[in-house]
């Protein structure tokens, strides 16, 4: 009998094991990467542990404020257009990118870009993979540039920020 258990019980292990390893080099993606459940809220399935560090919070106080809705974590002003956009992609089972703000846990605004796709249902509900990355400094420079062109005497014609 002791031997029948070993034989499931190191299976189990290196299932347990490989996992671990799994969640590390996902913790390790700059960024994050979150799942969630799309009803009339977005349910958080999984976050790593980049989605959370994106606005200052720990995973454990992120755990509680994405109990609700976790549409609500972005800018007040950027909710509807993020939560248009994740229909959007829901509607065609397709994928987008989708540029928006979010408040930090100290106050200032965080940048952030979530490449949004369609993954399929889970209780009826559609699911959708989200990677995240920060765009604070992307932002912050294309602001500085406008600035600058803006100031020049005389103007400059025509630019186009990429």
């Amino acid at each position: 009998m002791q031997k029948e258990e070993e034989r499931f019980r190191q299976p189990e292990e290196e299932l347990k094991a490989s996992n671990e390893k799994m969640q590390d080099i996902i913790n390790a993606i700059p960024g994050g990467v979150a799942i969630y459940k799309v009803s009339d809220r977005f349910e958080t399935v999984y976050f790593s542990d980049g989605v959370p560090a994106l606005s200052g919070y720990s995973v454990e106080e992120y755990k509680e404020l994405v109990k609700g809705d976790a549409a609500e974590m972005t800018y007040r002003e950027d909710t509807e257009m993020v939560v248009s956009k994740a229909r959007e992609v829901i509607g065609s089972r397709g994928i987008a990118s989708i540029e928006f703000r979010k408040l930090h846990k100290d106050g200032h605004i965080v940048w952030g870009r979530a490449q949004v796709k369609w993954m399929g249902e889970e209780d009826g509900y559609p699911l959708l993979h989200c990677v995240f990355h920060n765009i604070s400094e992307i932002k912050e420079a294309q602001l500085e540039m406008r600035h600058i062109i803006h100031s020049i005497p005389g103007g400059i014609a025509s630019y186009q920020v990429v």
